[in-house]
């Protein structure tokens, strides 16, 4: 048992170690040339990857196992992807520059720090998705298909299908949309 337990380790510590060294050779590559060369070479690491998918340069991804991305998708440049409890990206997903989504919070103040208790929960992004910069998606978000995420909002709950959100904390606005 013990001897399984060091070999899964080693193997973990390997698989960092590539996906370190793949991310900081990769990364630096501008233009359309690097997008495609990212969204091909990194997606070895991904739980599952979609055709024509682009990573644009400095994107940032935690646990790229746990990433699962459809087709057609772009990851702006500066994005943070925490996928520590699973990230799933549909088709069609264009994700904006300097956008963080997160799959894992930190303890609450009631239980304490000292704790160390973490909350892991997926996040799941529909089909035809556009979040626009600045975005933060937080833990146990699913946001529907055919849905604009407006640029500097914060999700922090589920929308379903053909919404526009936008806001602190975000809000559905496409009825105010529609109406004005």
């Amino acid at each position: 048992m013990k001897k399984a337990m060091i070999h899964n380790k080693i193997k973990r510590i390997i698989y960092e170690e590539l996906w370190s060294w793949f991310l900081f050779l990769l990364n630096w590559i501008p233009g359309r040339i690097g997008a495609y060369l990212r969204g091909t070479f990194l997606s070895l690491f991904f739980g599952k990857k979609g055709l024509r998918c682009k990573i644009k340069e400095n994107v940032e991804i935690w646990k790229p196992k746990n990433l699962f991305i459809g087709n057609n998708c772009v990851i702006g440049r500066g994005n943070v992807l925490n996928c520590e409890g699973m990230l799933y990206l549909g088709n069609n997903v264009e994700i904006g520059p300097y956008v963080s989504i997160y799959t894992i919070n930190h303890t609450t103040i009631i239980s304490g720090m000292k704790s160390k208790l973490k909350t892991v929960e997926p996040v799941l992004i529909g089909n035809n998705v556009w979040i626009g910069t600045h975005s933060i998606i937080l833990p146990g978000v699913t946001i529907g298909d055919n849905t604009i995420v407006a640029a500097g909002s914060v999700v922090t709950h589920s929308f379903g299908d053909d919404n526009v959100i936008a806001g602190v904390p975000a809000i559905n606005i496409k009825n105010k949309v529609n109406n004005e």
